[in-house]
Formats: C-alpha cells, sequence, structure tokens
C-alpha cells in the first residue's frame, strides 16, 4: 500500500491571510506487475506422464536487470505430485540459473492436474507460472508400445544417485549404457525386464566414483536406440 499527500504553502511575498485550492484530477503511473528484471523460460510447465512415473521438469530463470534478485518459489494449491527442488535462490545480474521441478504420478488416476507455482523477491513482487499435468493410462501387458521408450532420469542433477526408467516395448532383453562427455563407456546394465528402471549411484564399472560432469544415458535394443543427457553435481 502506497500513501500520497498534498500540501500548499505560501510564497515568499504573502505571510497572511486566507487560501483555497482545489484538486481537479491526479493520475498516477500504473502498478508495476511481476519481479522487475526477472525473465522465465517457458512461461509455463506442461506435462504428459503415464501412472507410476517419476519424471523432472525445468525453467530458466535470467536476472536482466542491473541488481541481484532474491526469489522464493511455492505451489498454490500446494500438490502432492509436485516437488520443488530449490524454493529459494539468488540471481546475480546477466545470470541464468535452471530450476527443477519434479513430478510423480504414483498412485494417480488418469485425468488432467492442474497447480500454479509462485515466484517473489523480497519487494513482495509476484509472478505466476501454470502447471498442468496430464496423466495418461498405463499400458497393460497385451497393449505394450511397438517400440523402447526412454525417461529422463530422476532426480537431475542428482547426488550421489538417479534413477532411469525404460520400456523394451516388444523386445525381450536391452542395455542400458552410460558414456561421459568424452563417449568414454563408463557404465553398462543389461536389461531383463521389459518395463522398469536402473539405478546408477555415480560409479563406474570398477566401482570408483566419477567427477562431477555431464554424463549421457543411452538404451538399446534390437529395434531402437534412445539417449538422454544427466548432469552429476557433488
Amino acid at each position: 500500500m502506497h500513501t500520497f499527500s498534498w500540501s500548499y504553502e505560501k510564497d515568499g511575498s504573502v505571510n497572511s491571510g486566507s487560501d483555497c485550492g482545489w484538486i481537479d484530477y491526479v493520475s498516477f503511473p500504473p502498478m508495476q506487475t511481476g519481479i522487475p528484471g526477472l525473465l522465465i523460460n517457458p512461461e509455463s510447465l506442461e506435462v504428459e506422464m503415464e501412472v507410476g512415473v517419476v519424471n523432472s521438469e525445468s525453467l530458466e530463470f535470467t536476472n536482466e536487470g542491473d541488481e541481484n534478485i532474491n526469489y522464493e518459489l511455492s505451489a498454490s494449491p500446494q500438490v502432492d505430485w509436485l516437488n520443488i527442488e530449490t524454493t529459494s535462490g539468488q540471481i546475480e545480474p546477466a545470470e541464468t540459473v535452471e530450476v527443477y521441478f519434479n513430478f510423480d504420478t504414483t498412485g494417480m488416476e488418469a485425468g488432467q492436474y492442474t497447480t500454479t507455482i509462485l515466484v517473489s523477491d523480497e519487494f513482495d513482487n509476484e509472478m505466476e507460472i501454470p502447471v498442468i499435468l496430464d496423466v495418461i493410462a498405463t499400458a497393460n501387458d497385451e497393449n505394450l508400445p511397438e517400440i523402447a521408450a526412454l525417461a529422463q532420469n530422476y532426480p537431475n542433477p542428482f547426488n550421489p544417485e538417479t534413477t532411469i526408467k525404460y520400456n523394451l516395448g516388444k523386445n525381450s532383453k536391452g542395455t542400458i549404457n552410460i558414456y561421459n562427455l568424452k563417449g568414454r563407456l563408463i557404465k553398462t546394465y543389461n536389461l531383463q525386464q521389459k518395463d522398469g528402471e536402473v539405478v546408477w549411484n555415480g560409479k563406474d564399472s570398477h566401482g570408483n566414483s566419477v567427477s562431477s560432469g555431464i554424463y549421457f544415458y543411452k538404451l538399446g535394443t534390437v529395434t531402437d536406440s534412445y539417449m538422454k543427457k544427466m548432469i552429476l553435481m557433488k
């Protein structure tokens, strides 16, 4: 809330007697909305997932202003299927940070779910990010997909371990290989289940812990091949 006042004082030539004045029209500039200097991309989250799946999505927060931005995040209403990994932070001028949101459809029914992510700063400026989650029914054994599928690992970035979900489709066997940024093979998982997951603990095939950085994981079957990126952050 802002308070405005109007006052009148006699000039130096007259210092006695009565005066009167009128205020005909007062114009105020429009109130500023949002958080000055903060750019969020994309401006909304729209996610489609099967029942019983865990996944993560991210937004880029960019400070286009001249001063640091201290922000806080919350969901309204709060929901069980959405978890905000980092609920507060600081962004320096010209800096871009990636903020991750984790979705979990375990035990949910098929349908559309919504909430709103509220972004606020220390001056009570606020922005809203709509979130739409479309939950679809899981295919039964008679309707397994013809092609394999590889989900984004969760959490991402991660430390010390992360989960990778997969589906072999009509294939009976497959592998998940993990590579470093130079293309060197780090770890191999031989897959026997058609629909399952593996948990990587950040170690190579010899049991040695690997360094922080970007890694790639590749699902390979007789008919299909998929690759995704993940980040180990210690």
